[in-house]
């Protein structure tokens, strides 16, 4: 719930400020809420020397939900980075947000195992989930993206802009210009077609909540993870009708819901 409700403040922040300030937010929070579960008390609060923090545990899980958020939505953002691995780091994406309820069934299965505290797994989760980040940034900073024109230039502008140039050239009296002026079309005729629409993230939100595409993708989204909610609040019901308990909830805990 605190992820979705986030989204819509991720999205902006990242259309505002970028994937690599969207990324270190995001690790910020993730961190901060790993060391929040990691360092608090059995009863949920954390003792820092003579403070006591109530319901710490529960702040840590409010801030990897944030956290969550802005990585996810950074996340797709560097596929652009190593465009020649698009399609495969989109689909890794997916596959590992999807998956990432299984950290929790791994945690489990190590602490069952090995006997490793709360405290230990989730200190290295943090510091993992550190170097992730800055690997990250790291990347962004090796492969910067095209900068977009702070004020686009229309078409009209265009074309008289490159008319002006022409004209320049011609009063300088160089025959060449003269000639290629006569064999080649009207400049702003010829680049009618080549002049695209400023991207959407240079638009405001209220501009990009506007369009067709934003009502559209809104709409095939919200019937999707309506259809996933359903899902995940019903399977533990259903596993364990089809005797999951029998198994000491084995493919529940697989799952990881």
């Amino acid at each position: 719930t605190i992820y979705a409700v986030f989204g819509i403040v991720s999205g902006t922040y990242l259309d505002k400020f970028g994937a690599p300030w969207t990324v270190f937010l995001g690790g910020v929070f993730e961190v901060t809420g790993l060391l929040l579960i990691a360092l608090a008390s059995p009863d949920g609060a954390l003792d820092v020397g003579v403070v006591r923090i109530p319901e710490a545990f529960f702040g840590g899980v409010i801030a990897i939900s944030i956290g969550g958020s802005l990585f996810a939505f950074s996340s797709f953002h560097v596929s652009f980075a190593w465009k020649k691995y698009l399609a495969v780091i989109l689909a890794a994406v997916n596959c590992l947000f999807d998956g990432s309820t299984a950290v929790f069934a791994m945690f489990y299965f190590v602490h069952s195992t090995y006997g490793l505290s709360r405290m230990t797994l989730f200190l290295w989760f943090a510091f993992f989930t550190s170097m992730v980040a800055q690997l990250v940034i790291l990347g962004w900073k090796m492969n910067p993206p095209i900068e977009h024109a702070e004020h686009p230039v229309t078409t009209d502008e265009l074309g008289v802009a490159l008319l002006a140039e022409e004209e320049s050239s011609l009063e300088d009296g160089d025959p060449q210009s003269r000639q290629e002026q006569d064999t080649q079309p009207s400049v702003v005729d010829h680049h009618e077609d080549t002049v695209h629409q400023s991207p959407l993230v240079e638009r405001n939100f209220l501009q990009q909540i506007r369009t067709f595409e934003y009502f559209f993708i809104t709409m095939v989204a919200s019937t999707h993870v309506l259809r996933s909610n359903f899902y995940l609040g019903t399977v533990s019901a259903m596993l364990e009708s089809l005797g999951d308990a029998d198994h000491m909830y084995a493919t529940t805990k697989a799952v990881g819901y």
